[in-house]
């Protein structure tokens, strides 16, 4: 770090947004997988601006394609703000996850039953 790198009271200063990513960086391209996982989705559900976008987010939703234990909550923590202050994404990259989400829980690993839900007293035969 050169002494160009910190701010006016000396603390450094942190590179971070997307004109200071180096465009051959992997975060700034689709990996191979989610280009494959793109290709392979059906036109409808097809998440072109989120990848165009936000590629980093569309690799890691490629790399947990074939885990939906982990998918899912992944999922949820990019349409729930849960730290609090977050910008959130566009209304149109919303939508392709939330599209890409209902396809991947209904389509490719619907949910799955739970041996406890006909345990639930609403289930219960007895009363």
């Amino acid at each position: 770090m050169t002494n160009g790198d910190r701010s006016a009271d000396g603390s450094p200063v942190r590179a971070g947004g997307p004109a200071d990513r180096d465009s051959s960086s992997p975060a700034s391209e689709l990996t191979q997988q989610a280009a494959n996982l793109l290709a392979s989705l059906p036109t409808d559900v097809s998440p072109t601006r989120l990848a165009q976008t936000f590629p980093h987010i569309f690799n890691k939703i490629a790399e947990l394609w074939t885990h939906p234990l982990r998918l899912d909550p992944y999922f949820d923590s990019l349409l729930i703000d849960q730290r609090g202050g977050r910008q959130g994404f566009s209304l149109g990259v919303a939508l392709e996850i939330l599209s890409l989400k209902e396809h991947y829980q209904t389509v490719v690993y619907p949910k799955r039953a739970d041996i406890w839900d006909g345990l639930h007293p609403s289930n219960s035969k007895i009363r």
